[in-house]
């Protein structure tokens, strides 16, 4: 047997969408970082070749060509003719690839130079480029310095790539993820993002992403970081560094990673607000922190008990040193307790984990697919101009653009797995039909997003209240119930209160009711117009029909079209483990955003193994007769 015997669905429906006119470059960008992880080089060289020929006007699938062709070793100058012919006619990913291909072939001193003059473009403008992609570029950088015997320069590449303990040969590493004993898990090495003025968000520095709202009268903080350490490294890399007042500390939710260095931030004069769910989800946490020995790293016990100052239950306007926000409750797909941020001013919203792709931690007993649902719908009512979620990874992918064909996409599918469950089908079958819903053609942002989120999205069609935080996996006996939201993490309860909430943007987003019920339709869930309690959640409530027809741009990852962001490296150098540094030595996945962790059976009971009697006759400890 020459052919594969199993199918990578993930990589197939990359391949479909990369096809698509319009596709997103990051669509190709991602399929190669996982046709190069599999080292699936002829298959890669094949597909671009194709798609090459398919748009003769387009760089990027003709660099990816010469790139896999490079790697097969095969043709090298045929290769590197198609990286200059693309290097020529577009600045950003063809220096990127083209760089990364002369630094793998054999040692050659011309090739070596252009190597070196490519991968350090690309590192100058690295605030453009995915955080996945860089380690890939200081890994290339090294090979080619040492070709030109320049070995201190080398040594500090291969310091910066994380891979300076990876065994000799190692070959191309995609994915910024690291993780050591010390520091536990992170998705890239620590920087400042800047993505609007007055705006910084500290990445890399632990788990969980730090955000600081600058105002007159100190700063707003947006979450806390798993441990105190690791926030204070943060704040004294902020420019001007945070000695002064932290005014508000804002807690996006009560999972462990987003509240342990809240002692860091909490000074004297200082207000701590979360959403009204808090308490209990802080409750339920003592119980769910994982037990994985590189996950969290050396983080110490369980953080501490954080008792806010003040409790959101309604969307509420907020004044601090003359800057104005307005916090919204919200039930995400993670949590109950989720509390967004929004500065009108700027457009810009920090989201927390609402729409974590896992929905909810694998580890623990959450998450609500109706839920990210109702968030989708209302972050795309709001219409937010830049998202700042609370991984990094989320929010490089997970983009304000990407909101609407989001949200229609998953809806369609979800009414698709609820058709499936109805029907009898099982769960692989199920996962087997979830494919790329033709929505996606109108939305090329939302392609990734959507992948990284369709399996998990399946695997958890229904949820019981989240309010209580417990959660069953589906009986594919029945059909499922609808999750019903507790009145104060609604949008309908608060719509009830004495004091309106403020109104969205007048250029938001129009939702308009439809009695949309059938899968075959791309529709979007949204709060019901009853309040809660004593109402079903529909499963479709509302279609996604934009007030105008021409689609908002958003600041994009690619040199093509810069973003208005700028996500200069902290002075800090990079941490001495910043990559596996003796952990997790394999190529990146680089579509998944997440270490895969088992999860519990749905019965709550370990799978006990069935073993053979040695005798012939049953075995009543394995079950037999």
């Amino acid at each position: 047997m020459t052919g594969p015997i199993t199918r990578h669905r993930g990589i197939e429906s990359l391949k479909t969408a990369a096809r698509w006119p319009g596709a997103d470059r990051n669509t190709a960008v991602i399929l190669a970082t996982r046709l190069a992880a599999a080292r699936a080089d002829a298959e890669g060289y094949r597909y671009f070749s194709e798609l090459a020929g398919a748009r003769p006007g387009e760089a990027l699938p003709l660099a990816l060509a010469g790139f896999f062709q490079a790697r097969l070793g095969e043709d090298a100058d045929a290769a590197l003719a198609k990286l200059d012919q693309a290097a020529a006619t577009d600045l950003g990913p063809p220096q990127y690839f083209r760089g990364l291909a002369l630094a793998g072939l054999p040692p050659d001193r011309r090739r070596a130079e252009q190597a070196v003059a490519d991968l350090e473009f690309v590192l100058a403008v690295r605030d453009q480029f995915p955080a996945m992609l860089l380690r890939a570029a200081y890994h290339g950088l090294a090979a080619a310095h040492a070709v030109l015997g320049h070995d201190e320069q080398a040594a500090e590449a291969m310091r910066k790539s994380g891979l300076g303990a990876a065994p000799a040969g190692t070959r191309l590493m995609f994915g910024g993820f690291w993780a050591t004993a010390a520091d536990g898990f992170r998705f890239t090495s620590p920087r400042i993002l800047r993505p609007q003025p007055g705006i910084q968000v500290a990445q890399g520095y632990d788990f969980s992403d730090l955000a600081f709202i600058s105002t007159s009268d100190g700063m707003v903080a947006i979450d806390a970081g798993t441990t105190q350490d690791r926030v204070k490294a943060a704040l004294g890399d902020l420019d001007p560094p945070a000695g002064g007042a932290i005014s508000h500390l804002i807690l996006t939710h009560a999972h462990w990673d987003h509240i342990g260095g809240a002692g860091a931030l909490r000074g004297p004069g200082t207000r701590v607000i979360a959403q009204a769910g808090f308490p209990a989800g802080l409750e339920r946490q003592q119980g769910d922190r994982p037990r994985f020995r590189y996950f969290t790293g050396a983080a110490g016990s369980l953080p501490p008990a954080v008792v806010p100052d003040q409790l959101i239950s309604q969307p509420t306007p907020l004044v601090a040193g003359g800057t104005e926000l307005v916090l919204y409750p919200a039930p995400g797909g993670e949590t109950a307790d989720a509390l967004m941020v929004h500065l009108p001013a700027s457009g810009v919203l920090f989201t927390g984990d609402v729409l974590m792709p896992y929905l909810g931690q694998p580890f623990a007993a959450e998450g609500s697919p109706d839920g990210l649902l109702q968030a989708l719908a209302f972050i795309g009512s709001l219409r937010p101009r830049r998202l700042i979620h609370g991984h990094t990874t989320l929010t490089e992918q997970f983009t304000a653009e990407a909101v609407p064909g989001l949200a229609a996409a998953l809806t369609q599918l979800h009414g698709q797995v609820l058709d499936g469950i109805r029907g009898g089908r099982t769960l692989p079958d199920i996962l087997e039909q979830a494919s790329l819903p033709a929505v996606l053609r109108d939305h090329p942002t939302a392609v990734v997003p959507y992948l990284v989120t369709r399996d998990h999205f399946t695997e958890r069609p229904t949820t019981s209240a989240p309010a209580t935080g417990s959660r069953t996996g589906p009986d594919w006996s029945r059909p499922p119930r609808p999750s019903t939201p507790p009145p104060s993490t609604c949008w309908p309860a608060a719509r009830r209160s004495s004091s309106p909430p403020p109104p969205p943007p007048s250029s938001a987003r129009a939702i308009t009711p439809s009695p949309c019920r059938s899968s075959s339709r791309a529709c979007c869930a949204t709060p019901p117009a009853a309040p809660w309690p004593g109402c079903a959640a529909p499963r479709c409530t509302a279609s996604w029909r934009p007030a105008s027809s021409s689609t908002r741009s958003s600041s994009s990852s690619t040199p093509s079209s810069p973003a208005p962001s700028s996500a200069r490296s902290s002075s800090r150098p990079p941490h001495p483990g910043a990559g596996p540094s003796g952990h997790n030595k394999g190529d990146h996945d680089a579509q998944r955003f997440f270490p895969k962790f088992s999860r519990r059976p749905r019965n709550g009971r370990r799978h006990q193994a069935t073993r053979r009697p040695r005798s012939g006759r049953p075995d009543r400890k394995a079950g037999g007769g």
